[in-house]
């Protein structure tokens, strides 16, 4: 999924107040950024899962910006590595 439509389907499941969707998303987002080593990005989504689990939804909102930034720096890494790769 792009990172517009995950952050999209965050909010989505907060504004809905589903804590079971916002830990299906947080889920497979921690589990895709750790297998593509992005271990603080891993731990965002660790964090808002957490939150999700136990239903802590005003917490997790907290959490949402901060996850929003550190996906951007791993995308940005992740381009990086493309472009060095490609050269």
């Amino acid at each position: 999924a792009g990172a517009t439509s995950v952050r999209w389907r965050s909010l989505s499941a907060l504004a809905a107040g589903d804590a079971q969707a916002l830990r299906q998303v947080t889920h497979t987002m921690k589990s895709n950024a750790a297998n593509l080593g992005a271990e603080a990005l891993a731990a965002c989504y660790r964090e808002l899962e957490a939150c999700a689990r136990t239903g802590r939804l005003d917490a997790a909102r907290s959490h949402i910006e901060p996850a929003r930034r550190e996906q951007q720096r791993a995308l940005r890494a992740l381009d990086e590595l493309l472009v060095m790769e490609a050269a």
